[in-house]
């Protein structure tokens, strides 16, 4: 299976680079899947494990829309649930694409209940200038559409439902 890079950047100068095995790669959507392998500790919300080291994931990064979904199962192979995370469009190079984390996180359980992650972050990266007043009010903006899509129960996009 080919690989792909996908490289984050954490404002002020965080990057990190995941490798994956690549799915789909199309001009709307790029697809890729990976194992957890290097958490320091599971990942708790509401007393439930939503991700820890042997979980699988499929990232959905859709090219043209500020976030990327991810879509998580446990070890026996049960959902967990869908991480958005809240980021700036993609922009490809050779063997792969750049993100920037712009802070705010969407958790959604498959129930659609769902928790706004990472909002103290979001306010010290627009304090310390991390991210500009654009994108934060774009941040911003995506999050509100994604709350509503999943207060409307029109989450996740049908892309994401599909893939198993």
């Amino acid at each position: 299976m080919q690989k792909i890079t996908i490289r984050l950047k954490r404002p002020p100068d965080g990057i990190e680079n995941w490798e994956q095995e690549l799915l789909l790669d199309s001009p709307d959507l790029i697809v890729s899947e990976f194992h957890f392998t290097d958490l320091e500790q599971p990942t708790v919300l509401d007393g439930e494990t939503i991700a820890e080291n042997g979980y699988r994931c499929i990232v959905f990064e859709f090219t043209r829309e500020w976030y990327e979904v991810l879509k998580i199962w446990n070890k026996e192979g049960r959902l967990t649930g869908y991480y958005c995370n809240i980021n700036t469009l993609p922009e490809r190079f050779e063997g792969g694409y750049t993100i920037t984390d712009l802070f705010l996180d969407l958790w959604v359980f498959p129930d659609l209940r769902y928790r706004v992650l990472d909002e103290d972050e979001f306010k010290t990266a627009i304090a310390e200038g991390w991210i500009s007043k654009e994108m934060a009010e774009n941040a911003q903006k995506i999050l509100a559409q994604l709350l509503e899509r999943v207060e409307k129960g029109e989450f996740p996009p049908d892309v994401v439902k599909e893939y198993d």
